[in-house]
This record gives structure tokens, sequence and C-alpha cells, in this order.
């Protein structure tokens, strides 16, 4: 049988937490605003994200994502901003449960 496969926009592949995971990238330019993450999680599920090295932008610090969202700004003790110096590579450690994580974008 022949047909069209189809996903919602930008999500055709992620990383996935069935239940608990844990990772770090490889280090990645800084973002010039903020940080926006594509992403869905169960109703119990979390992400967070921290930037390795930095106090203000740690893992502990860093506000819980949960839901379903294409586009939300990743937050640290509310605010989407951390302080990184122009040029910057940073190393993210991202911690997962009941998630899925399809995208991160610098805006």
């Amino acid at each position: 049988m022949k047909g069209w496969a189809s996903w919602p926009l930008d999500r055709l592949s992620a990383i996935r937490a069935e239940r608990f995971g844990e990772f770090r990238t490889m280090p990645l330019p800084a973002w010039k605003r903020e940080l926006r993450a594509n992403f869905r999680t169960t109703a119990s599920g979390n992400i967070r994200i921290g930037i390795e090295g930095s106090e203000d932008g740690s893992l502990e610090r860093c506000d819980a994502l949960n839901g379903d969202c294409f586009s939300a700004p990743v937050t640290w003790n509310g605010r989407p901003y951390v302080s990184l110096d122009r040029g910057t590579k940073v190393v993210l450690r991202i911690r997962m449960e009941h998630a899925e994580l399809f995208a991160l974008e610098s805006v």
C-alpha cells in the first residue's frame, strides 16, 4: 500500500526518556537572547536544562518544563536570560523524566 506520512511541524524525531534520562550536549554557541525548547511530557514528567559551569544557569535553578509546547522559553529562577560572554561555547546538561525533547532553538 502506498501513502503519505505526516507529522507535526518540527517533530520528526525526539530524544525520549520513558522514565528518567540525562545527557550532555557537545559545546554549542551561546544564544543571543534566550533558549527555547520544543518538547512533550506526561502529566508527571518534566525537563530541566543546565549550563555547565554557570551558577545562574545551573540545572538546579532551571524552571521545570512540562506539558506539550513547540517553543517554550527555558528559564532559570523565572528569567530566560543567563549572562554569557559573546562567542562563548556552552555545554548543556539535560535531565528528562517521562518526556520527549524534539529541539532546542537559540533566539
